[in-house]
């Protein structure tokens, strides 16, 4: 396990070794090491149980179901902006609200926490425990950890940065350009 390490030229830093350099002389990151079983046991308990999935996606079919029409035209507009590479002006950046304010909902319907497909790190896995293999792997490449602070922008409703504390332990600050 390389628990509170980042990988340089040399290798990586090892366990214990937090604020010692490497053998080209380069630190290690501050991460605090913590038992994996910990840090799984922490995840169960805030992950949402049958009843939870079943209340929240209640909810979310409700609030679809009473949307106003012209949000859903808006969605539907939307579509053109978000395939174009650039946005380039208020109205379009409007448009892209428009089309998360109503993606958002059908996302938590179906239970898709984020809106990224993770690189394969666990062939065996699905797309969420790669996802969540993904956020550890980040942290530890930026030294996420105790007594450090990182920023998500464009952090949607902030799982991805939720993961990243949750694991690191660092400070995750997330901006978003829509205020929901």
């Amino acid at each position: 396990s390389h628990c509170g390490s980042i990988r340089f030229a040399k290798g990586p830093c090892k366990r214990g070794s937090r604020g010692k350099t490497t053998a080209m002389g380069q630190a290690c990151c501050a991460q605090a090491c913590e038992p994996p079983e910990a840090r799984q046991s922490a995840k169960l308990a805030a992950a949402p149980g049958p009843i939870e999935r079943q209340v929240i996606f209640l909810k979310e079919l409700r609030a679809l179901w009473s949307m106003p029409q012209e949000s859903i035209d808006a969605y539907f507009a939307a579509n053109e902006v978000m395939g174009q590479d650039k946005i380039t002006c208020r109205a379009e950046e409007d448009m892209v609200i428009d089309w998360y304010n109503v993606l958002n909902h059908f996302c938590a319907l179906g239970n898709v926490e984020k809106m990224y497909i993770a690189p394969v790190l666990d062939a065996a896995a699905g797309n969420q425990e790669n996802q969540r293999l993904f956020e550890e792997h980040m942290s530890r490449m930026l030294c996420a950890g105790i007594g450090k602070s990182v920023l998500d922008l464009g952090c949607g409703k902030g799982r991805i940065a939720n993961e990243v504390a949750t694991y690191s332990g660092a400070r995750v600050v997330g901006l978003n350009y829509d205020k929901s």
